[in-house]
């Protein structure tokens, strides 16, 4: 008898195609003509059904996993067999697993980690409160539906944490690169199992590798006795993800729940930063040639800086006080930047490399009081607002994705984008101009918020005047969403256009850069807004899509200000799968807006009496107040 079932009929199962194959398991997607509706089926291989105490761990999978209903693991329908053929019927995923996502894109962005851990550790506290151990947690067990959604699958050597024989057969199944110190010496099984496994998880999501791997007598051994090296991870959760790795199961988390919280709230916790100050009235417009090094590494060099004198000042002002008691002694100069300075140095705990960040340069960090017989305090440092151009990657011809940013990102963030279409220059114009405008006037700028420019996301297609990039792929559909397809939606495309959203979502460089610029700002920022800008020849007056409902209330704000529409769906096609709509799911409010296609930058909005750029200065700022 053959052992592969393609093609073959399996009970009432038609079966369709192999889709995976385990240790212990072959799965399959077939059909189920009953209920109109496709399934997964896991198949014991004929040589192993041989076996009865396999067979025994299989059936008891069935009864076990069948009582199992959490909306982060598969749904097991049913068990059969049929001449021999031990099977299990399961929901059928539409999604990748984890393991394909780390081999396309490699690390993930911490936040969409901690969703997924979150997400598999409630299913994990789910399955363990009912006396359930999976033992098999690795990204090839994890998969993400089409709604992203992350679940848990192949409880194929799952077994109740006490009262079996099976212990010994089954207490080295599972994969050694994610195998607790307990399985490797073959311990007791428990929760805490579970929770280690999940520990490699979100370190290889985090850095895009497992911490141990060769041979597996090595591997096991790595796992008993040597320390995982923490420091490829992001300094924040470093000792979040180190706390589930620990050796003694008793010395990681109470519950798999517990990790994940943790992990969410190291990346919500932030150093305190000094108050916002006003920036210097009358600043004329700075330099805006490129610089050489990225916008957030000059955000983070600054910052430090600035902690770094603010203690010199400290420590000087102490220093004087106690050599002269009584008789206030202040610098008279603020301490040297560079290499010759000799403050001593701050060891204050750093701010998390989570994420890049951007931080405007600093000057008179340390200013002399004018009478210090007052023994007033000195005024507070002022913020010097320059506009700084940057990159966050290229395209796929290798032109370069523009990053302008200004502001101080304490609290909140304003992403604008233009040309997604590349046929759209207008909007790449509108939001240079934007740029320029809040360099010439920084005093516009609202404290605590720091805002980024991206003329486009398209500038292949703005080079060849279409609206695709180099791969004739429409950028605005290559997201990640619910509704993403690889023959998308486009207008003049009834049946939708082969290619149109990309081999993969993400599959091209400018989305993905995007993507990732994206998600790293929100790790670290509060609030984040992004406005994305199309044009169209068709409407006369400006119309703007909220990403979701979450975003209703911004896009109305800004509507208001710009005297535009508020829509709900395309005219052509609906959101889903646009990029506002992946912000959204991210958690971030987002805007699709519309503007006439014969309005230029300097063009007068009829009507209001007001230049587009001027309308859209203020509609953006209402909207970031909207919160």
């Amino acid at each position: 008898m053959r052992s592969d079932y393609t093609g073959r009929q399996l009970g009432q199962y038609q079966v369709i195609e192999q889709i995976g194959r385990g240790g212990m398991a072959v799965v399959y997607k077939a059909y189920h003509p009953a209920l109109q509706r496709y399934v997964a089926i896991k198949v014991l291989p004929e040589e192993l059904s041989r076996d009865s105490s396999f067979v025994e761990r299989f059936q008891r999978e069935a009864r076990s996993a069948a009582n199992l209903n959490h909306p982060n693991i598969v749904i097991v329908y049913d068990v059969g067999e049929t001449r021999g053929a031990h099977f299990i019927v399961m929901e059928f995923v539409e999604g990748p697993s984890l393991t394909r996502l780390l081999k396309q894109r490699g690390a993930l962005p911490p936040r969409r980690v901690a969703s997924i851990i979150t997400q598999i550790g409630s299913a994990l506290d789910y399955a363990h409160q009912r006396g359930f151990v999976h033992r098999d947690i690795k990204p090839g067990n994890i998969l993400i539906a089409a709604d992203g959604t992350a679940r848990l699958t192949d409880f194929g050597i799952v077994k109740p944490s006490e009262g079996t024989r099976l212990t010994r057969t089954g207490s080295l199944l599972g994969t050694p690169a994610y195998m607790s110190p307990e399985q490797a010496k073959d311990a007791g099984i428990g929760p805490a199992t579970d929770i280690y496994s999940l520990g490699i998880v979100a370190y290889e999501l985090l850095s895009g590798g497992v911490p141990f791997s060769g041979q597996t007598v090595a591997v096991l051994h790595a796992h008993l006795h040597d320390p995982p090296d923490l420091s490829v991870l992001p300094s924040a959760l470093r000792p979040v993800v180190g706390k589930a790795l620990a050796k003694e199961p008793q010395a990681r988390y109470e519950a798999a729940g517990a990790f994940a919280r943790a992990l969410q709230q190291a990346m919500m916790e932030r150093p305190q930063r000094a108050a916002p100050v006003t920036p210097p009235p009358n600043k004329s417009p700075s330099d805006r040639g490129r610089q050489g090094i990225p916008i957030w590494v000059w955000g983070l060099g600054a910052a430090g800086l600035g902690v770094l004198l603010l203690v010199g000042i400290a420590v000087g002002v102490l220093a004087g006080a106690l050599a002269r008691p009584g008789t206030p002694t202040v610098t008279s100069a603020p301490p040297t930047i560079g290499p010759t300075a000799t403050t001593e140095p701050d060891t204050s705990t750093p701010e998390p490399d989570l994420t890049p960040s951007f931080t405007p340069e600093r000057s008179d960090l340390s200013p002399t009081p004018e009478d210090t017989a007052t023994k007033e305090p000195p005024p507070s440092p002022t913020v010097e607002l320059a506009l700084r151009w940057d990159a966050i990657g290229w395209s796929v011809e290798g032109r370069e994705l523009s990053l302008a940013a200004i502001g101080d990102p304490a609290d909140r963030a304003l992403i604008v984008v233009g040309s997604i279409q590349g046929d759209q220059a207008g909007t790449r114009d509108l939001v240079r101009d934007l740029a320029e405008h809040f360099e010439a006037y920084p005093e516009d700028v609202p404290r605590d918020t720091a805002l980024y420019f991206i003329p486009s996301l398209n500038p292949d297609g703005n080079a060849a005047n279409s609206r695709y990039n180099a791969h004739e792929v429409d950028l605005n559909r290559n997201w990640d969403t619910a509704d993403w397809r690889s023959k998308a939606a486009v207008p003049g495309y009834a049946e939708g256009k082969a290619g149109a959203g990309g081999d993969t979502p993400f599959s091209e460089p400018e989305t993905s850069a995007a993507a990732n610029f994206l998600y790293a700002l929100s790790t670290h920022t509060d609030e984040v807004f992004v406005a994305l800008f199309h044009s169209s020849v068709r409407r006369s007056t400006g119309e703007v899509y909220p990403g979701g409902q979450n975003s209703l209330d911004v896009a109305y704000r800004y509507a208001s200000t710009a005297g535009y529409d508020v829509e709900a769906a395309w005219a052509e096609y609906t959101t889903s799968g646009e990029m506002v709509t992946w912000c959204a799911e991210q958690g971030l409010w987002a805007i699709d807006v519309v503007i006439p296609g014969s309005l230029r930058p300097s063009s007068e909005v009829p009507g209001t009496g007001r230049t587009l750029r001027a309308l859209t200065v203020q509609a953006l700022l209402d909207m970031v107040s909207a919160r």
